[in-house]
């Protein structure tokens, strides 16, 4: 029994480790980890559960004693039910808050020192090749897409956010005493109760849409208020609003679907990029005209790329992980 509880060990240090390392390190890390052998890819799918499900119950740092312990419970449960994961997810939930009470009774003795911690740090949320739903203490939802990053703080006069990267959606609860802000871009989006999204998939031109409700969105000097349906982008130094350009695939993402409505091949090809394992280079192609809608799935998203060259009689040429596209080849006259 001592090997394979060494191996999760390792598997769990692992993802601990690799987890602000970009896509391309974490992918390598893992897949020379998983080389060594059927435990060890077992160890790293466990693992990478476990951690999910850390993620899911309290945002608060646990130390090492205690990962110990939940995994061990992990582990058991495993055993005793390995074809039924919600027990699993009850079992941990019922010793995480076992553990946060047991901390928050716990009396220090005269000999330890206690560190106040600060008031109310900021908490870094991160994903790669995932979904993400977070609930914020203050009764909020949060979803991020793929390869986002986001920073919250909950303070008592504001809740601030900071988004880096990538595309985020937010059903905010009301409170007029603080409101909701999130800068992203360059844009700042204030709110007190309302359901609104953040794009910045393409960092030169950040956007914000509102599903429902209103938000009030600044850059510089200019200032916007935004009701349901509105949509804006930030197009160089100046704020441009539309109602005509909200499109569904604005809240489709949450559940894993891209909605796609007469976009051009390049955007299509971009959009779906963001999902991909691949990198395409479209480089040796002048702009792509041809219209595109239809709607993908991000767990197939490979295939509707490959379905997007075929159709539009591209040339792709696989080099490791990049596909570069090139021009499509000319028909013999005649030719059907």
């Amino acid at each position: 029994m001592g090997a394979p509880n060494t191996i999760e060990d390792e598997a769990l240090a692992l993802l601990e480790q690799s987890a602000h390392l970009p896509d391309e390190q974490r992918e390598q890390l893992f897949e020379s980890f998983t080389a060594g052998s059927d435990a060890h890819a077992k160890a790293l799918r466990s693992a990478q559960r476990y951690l999910c499900m850390l993620s899911q119950t309290d945002p608060r740092p646990f130390s090492k004693q205690e990962k110990r312990l939940i995994r061990r419970q992990v582990r058991i449960a495993r055993m005793t039910e390995p074809r039924r994961w919600v027990p699993v997810a009850g079992i941990l939930a019922l010793l995480t808050a076992w553990l946060v009470t047991l901390n928050d009774q716990r009396v220090p003795s005269g000999a330890e020192t206690v560190v106040a911690a600060p008031a109310n740090p900021a908490v870094n949320y991160e994903t790669g090749r995932y979904h993400r739903e977070i609930k914020l203490s203050d009764g909020s939802t949060l979803w991020l897409d793929w390869h986002s990053q986001i920073s919250v703080s909950m303070q008592e006069d504001k809740r601030r956010l900071t988004f880096h990267r990538g595309r985020a959606a937010f059903s905010v609860a009301p409170d007029t005493r603080r409101p909701f802000e999130v800068s992203a871009g360059g844009l700042t989006t204030r709110v007190t109760g309302t359901q609104f999204e953040v794009d910045l998939r393409r960092s030169e031109r950040p956007a914000i849409s509102v599903v429902e409700g209103s938000v009030e969105v600044s850059f510089e000097s200019q200032t916007l208020a935004l009701r349901a349906r509105d949509y804006v982008v930030l197009q160089g130094r100046d704020l441009e609003l539309s109602a005509s350009t909200f499109r569904d695939e604005l809240s489709g993402w949450r559940d894993g679907r891209l909605v796609l409505r007469d976009v051009s091949l390049s955007e299509a090809i971009a959009t779906l990029q963001h999902y991909s394992r691949f990198t395409v280079d479209t480089s040796r192609l002048a702009h792509l005209p041809a219209r595109v809608s239809g709607t993908y799935f991000v767990e197939r998203v490979d295939d509707g790329l490959f379905g997007l060259f075929e159709t539009h009689r591209l040339m792709v040429e696989q080099q490791g992980r990049t596909l570069v596209l090139r021009p499509p080849r000319l028909r013999p006259p005649g030719a059907l």
